[in-house]
């Protein structure tokens, strides 16, 4: 049988009845969930297909021609017979459906495992961004007290205080620090304004 590049073969979920064998060309299956990816292909020499003793039924991805293919299609109601008088034969393809099992679930637990990755990335990335906003908020309100603070320093400075005043002064600022409550972190600062 002849198949032209582009050629769908089975879609997903597809009933798979036949034994392919290719003779020439190449075929690939892809998964379409979180994006086609491809899981194996199949070249000149390859197997696939339903398979004696195997449980598959349905298609698990797309399988599409990649490059103009010839491929030998058997069949299951001929698979007893060629159990019964093709042993040898039957042996190697029950030793790729094996093979096949394995690729296939070393696939998926590597999907798996990226999409583990992603979902450990994307807690990380917002754990991150939380304490960076709350840099970046109290940076811009240190920034836009600057100036209110020099003013009233230089006015401060400009009244001319007597030490004793200047003690007092000091001391009423030490007791507004020392006052639970008084002085708040950015994110209790943070927290507060989004309240309001």
């Amino acid at each position: 049988m002849a198949l032209d590049a582009g050629t769908l073969v089975y879609r997903p979920d597809a009933p798979i009845e036949h034994m392919w064998v290719v003779l020439s060309g190449r075929l690939a299956i892809r998964r379409l969930e979180g994006g086609p990816r491809k899981m194996m292909e199949w070249r000149g020499g390859d197997v696939t297909g339903l398979l004696p003793y195997s449980r598959l039924r349905t298609a698990i991805g797309e399988i599409q021609v990649e490059e103009s293919a010839e491929a030998f299609r058997l069949h299951q109601d001929h698979f007893p017979e060629m159990i019964r008088d093709c042993y040898d034969m039957t042996a190697v393809i029950v030793h790729l459906m094996l093979d096949r099992a394995r690729h296939f679930t070393k696939n998926q637990l590597q999907a798996d495992k990226m999409a583990s990755l992603g979902r450990l990335a994307a807690g990380l990335a917002h754990e991150l961004n939380n304490p960076a906003s709350a840099v970046v908020r109290s940076a811009a309100d240190l920034l836009s007290r600057l100036p209110g603070h020099e003013a009233a320093f230089q006015a401060l400075g400009a009244v001319g205080l007597s030490p004793e005043a200047q003690a007092a002064f000091g001391g009423a600022a030490g007791r507004c620090a020392a006052r639970p409550g008084a002085v708040e972190s950015p994110l209790q600062r943070a927290g507060r304004e989004d309240e309001l």
